[in-house]
Formats: structure tokens, C-alpha cells, sequence
């Protein structure tokens, strides 16, 4: 527990990104979670070094908004669809750009998406690739 401490503490003063690998069961469709918030570059780096990918939005027809309807999402199911079992209901990393930005997915009720700042530090899962 000691070393840990020391370790936190040496990441904290050298500016490293601590990421902590999530030990729970994933839902089914995701094969890591990182406990901490990272930026986008980050997370495709966090995703890449545990043979995985920022999960994808499939068939965006706009960077505009969420579209009506249910759009496929990786690991997710559906936008507007129940939100996966077991998955904190935080803001997620996309791998899927648009002209502004990284789309995230977060919960609102149910799935929902938009374009976040890709300096901002949100939650990581990542699916197979």
C-alpha cells in the first residue's frame, strides 16, 4: 500500500496520468474500463495497450446533434437505448469524430451523444477491436 502511495504521489508531481484498470466485471461487449478520466488522445492510447478501440458510432448521418432514432454504438447497443448493466452512468469517449471534435456517449435517461473537447478528461471503456 506504501508503494502505491509513493507511486501516486511521484505521478502527481511529475504530471503522468495515472490510469487504474477497473477490476470489476465489464459488461458484456467491453474489455477494459479505466477507473480514471482521460483525454481523448489518452484514451485511444489507454484502449490501444489493452488490444481494444474507443467503441464507434455506427452510421452517423450528422456531426449536427443526436439524430432521431437508434443509432448503433459499440459495446452500448443502441443511442436511446437501455444503458449497459454494471457501467457507471458517467460521459464516455467515442472513437467516432466529427468536424468539431470526439463524439462522447453519456447517460441521460438513456444513451445519448454529442462532440466534447478532446483536452477534457472523461471516462474510458473500451471495446475489442
Amino acid at each position: 500500500m506504501r508503494n502505491l502511495i509513493c507511486l501516486l504521489a511521484l505521478a502527481l508531481i511529475l504530471n503522468f496520468p495515472t490510469v487504474v484498470l477497473a477490476e470489476e466485471p465489464l459488461p458484456d461487449g467491453f474489455i477494459a474500463f479505466s477507473k480514471t478520466r482521460l483525454s481523448f488522445a489518452e484514451a485511444q492510447k489507454f484502449c490501444e495497450e489493452h488490444d481494444g478501440r474507443l467503441p464507434l458510432i455506427a452510421g452517423l448521418p450528422s456531426a449536427q446533434g443526436s439524430p432521431p432514432g437508434r443509432i448503433p454504438i459499440d459495446g452500448f447497443g443502441f443511442s436511446s437505448g437501455p444503458w449497459p448493466e454494471g457501467l457507471p452512468k458517467e460521459i464516455f469517449w467515442t472513437g467516432t469524430q466529427g468536424p468539431r471534435g470526439p463524439f462522447v456517449i453519456m447517460f441521460f435517461r438513456d444513451g445519448v451523444y454529442t462532440i466534447s473537447n478532446p483536452n477534457e478528461f472523461l471516462d474510458v471503456v473500451c471495446v475489442p477491436k
